[in-house]
């Protein structure tokens, strides 16, 4: 199984650099294959797999928002919030980063689909998230969350 995780963190650098070549067919199915093989250790040991499981549903959001299939990035956005939620609820710190990123994702992407609730909610939840780290403004959250992870830029947008 260690040589497994291995292997899929190569295949996941593997499609972030073809996604940044823009060979966005390839990245797709190496994404969709990680995922798949992820569900599948994580049917077994669920607290150390799916972490796994939400951040290759964030990069595949990334990769789908990028191709403008922004309803599609949405719904995997949603499911990595979902997985990510208890692991943040336990251990704050060690995932703060990981839900700040995947909310923000997931706002951008209802911004550009007029879904303002959603958007509103999000930015919401990024300023609790964020708490204290980030200073609290949604101007401040915003910068604190560029900080950690450069933000994508959509064709199409």
């Amino acid at each position: 199984v260690g040589d497994q995780k291995v292997a899929l963190a190569f295949q996941g650098n593997r499609a972030t650099v073809l996604q940044k070549l823009h060979r966005w067919k390839e990245t797709k199915i190496i994404y969709e294959s990680i995922l798949q093989a992820f569900r599948h250790l994580a049917e077994a040991d669920p607290d150390a797999y799916l972490p796994n499981v939400a951040g290759t549903l964030n990069n595949l959001g990334n990769l789908l928002a990028d191709l403008g299939q922004r309803e599609e990035a949405r719904k995997h956005y949603e499911e990595a919030l979902d997985i990510y939620r208890p692991f943040f609820e336990k251990f704050p710190d060690a995932f703060r980063r990981n839900i700040l990123v995947v909310l923000n994702g997931l706002r951008q992407v209802c911004l550009v689909l007029g879904l303002e609730e959603r958007v509103a909610w999000c930015t919401g939840m990024m300023e609790r998230v964020a708490g204290g780290e980030a200073g609290g403004t949604q101007a401040e959250v915003l910068q604190f969350v560029a900080r950690q992870r450069p933000f994508q830029t959509w064709r199409g947008a």
